[in-house]
């Protein structure tokens, strides 16, 4: 299909003759390869028995035709899935190394540094606890190792000479976290209002909400975000606002796929490590389970 759309008027008819009785796409695709390299071109045998000459380790047909189709892109320090109708597609990587820049060392107090609504490491800790012993195990939406990992080094600073980023742990979803966490206590910070159990939770949604636009978390895809989205539309589904629940995991979908989380990441540009793989899988599915 790249061929007919790019090569000229009197060669397209030759193509589509050798496609329509060829015995093998694969001879065709290579005669393609061949002709873009500059190279002598092959001749096609039409009476081939459809085996594939071209060699075990060569791209096939298939593999060929979908690597138009999109990929895995670096954009603004997150990986982000480039469709084939975007001439972004054509565009160089802009991925740059986290060792770039002074290393992030961890802070001095990791735990507080996540949120404003309390400076309590205990009571903080202790709504975490609640959300992964009884939310975490029935809608699991993200790695439990890769969250601690990154919650234990702290929020980093606001410094531009920092480059090394804890892409599995934000604010916003430390807090959306946080929110779920308190109506499986009767701890007191666990409600705005420590009279009124109706608020459990409220002080930490409000910090989210917050984040959201005064981080332009809108605007910048990651993991962390689409799963902080997507806990916040089930703690206002389990509220009784199921309307603002949709709008949240609207926008958490959206972004999932934005991100090309139900893709596989064969593209060059987005070669990711089995434990990265494995973190977008269960956000993909996390996201699956809130749908359903």
């Amino acid at each position: 299909m790249q061929a007919i759309l790019n090569y000229s008027e009197e060669d397209v008819p030759e193509l589509i003759r050798n496609i329509r009785t060829c015995e093998s796409l694969d001879k065709v695709a290579e005669s393609i390869n061949t002709r873009e390299q500059g190279l002598d071109e092959p001749e096609l045998d039409n009476s081939s028995t459809g085996t594939n000459s071209i060699g075990v380790n060569s791209p096939t047909f298939e593999s060929q035709l979908s690597s138009k189709m999109g990929e895995l892109r670096m954009d603004a320090g997150s990986r982000r899935y480039i469709g084939a109708t975007s001439n972004l597609i054509y565009l160089g990587s802009s991925e740059q190394s986290e060792e770039d820049g002074d290393p992030y060392l961890q802070q001095k107090d990791p735990v507080t540094s996540w949120t404003t609504v309390t400076r309590n490491p205990e009571t903080i800790m202790h709504l975490l606890n609640m959300y992964f012993t009884w939310h975490y195990t029935f809608f699991t939406t993200l790695s439990k190792d890769l969250f601690f990992r990154d919650f234990m080094m702290g929020k980093p600073p606001q410094s531009s000479s920092i480059r090394r980023k804890t892409e599995y742990c934000t604010p916003l979803l430390v807090n959306a976290m946080l929110a779920l966490g308190c109506h499986f206590t009767s701890h007191a910070g666990a409600r705005e209002d420590p009279d009124d159990s109706d608020t459990a939770g409220d002080h930490f949604f409000k910090e989210a909400k917050r984040l959201l636009v005064v981080d332009d978390a809108y605007e910048k895809p990651n993991l962390a975000t689409v799963q902080a989205l997507a806990l916040m539309s089930v703690r206002e589904a389990g509220c009784g606002r199921e309307s603002k629940g949709w709008v949240y995991s609207g926008i958490s979908f959206r972004m999932a796929c934005d991100l090309g989380l139900n893709y596989k990441s064969g593209s060059q540009h987005a070669s990711l490590s089995e434990e990265e793989e494995d973190a977008r899988r269960v956000t993909f599915w996390g996201c699956f389970l809130f749908d359903k």
